[in-house]
């Protein structure tokens, strides 16, 4: 995909998510699907943009920290992925309270491998700015390679 399709379709998720907003607000989050699916643009969007190669220069360089941009677009697929699955457990139904279990649950455990996501990349050394290609250039990198294997292993 060209970084200008990229940039397009994250806009128009984006856009979609902020169009969302006062219906969101409305509810006051009560309703769960709304929500979720708000939430769903929102990181879709977000991914598109973050993951475009001029915004992952943008991001290493207004931060100082080399690769900065690797976790950020990790974090955003797990919390993606996390969000559609919660949203796949409130379409099925179920007994209120299964399904109040299941959904924290699932925040829990999607929520703790964002975090240690985070925490391996800061205690890893990836001092090679990759635009492209940062899990293949880093795979054998202590801590980083683990981060690598979570992105992995949590869908």
């Amino acid at each position: 995909m060209t970084t200008g399709a990229m940039y397009l379709s994250g806009a128009l998720l984006l856009t979609a998510g902020v169009l969302k907003v006062p219906a969101v607000a409305r509810t006051r989050g009560r309703d769960k699907l709304l929500l979720l699916t708000w939430a769903l643009l929102v990181t879709a969007g977000g991914v598109l943009c973050a993951t475009a190669q001029p915004s992952i220069r943008w991001l290493n360089a207004r931060t100082g920290v080399d690769n900065f941009a690797a976790p950020v677009v990790y974090v955003l697929l797990t919390m993606f992925s996390g969000f559609s699955i919660m949203l796949v457990l409130h379409w099925r139904g179920g007994p209120e309270e299964r399904v109040r279990r299941l959904v924290r649950t699932t925040a829990a455990a999607y929520g703790s491998v964002c975090v240690l996501m985070v925490l391996l990349f800061a205690a890893g050394r990836a001092p090679v700015e990759k635009t492209t290609d940062f899990d293949l250039h880093y795979a054998a990198t202590p801590c980083i390679r683990e981060m690598l294997v979570l992105s992995l292993i949590h869908i």
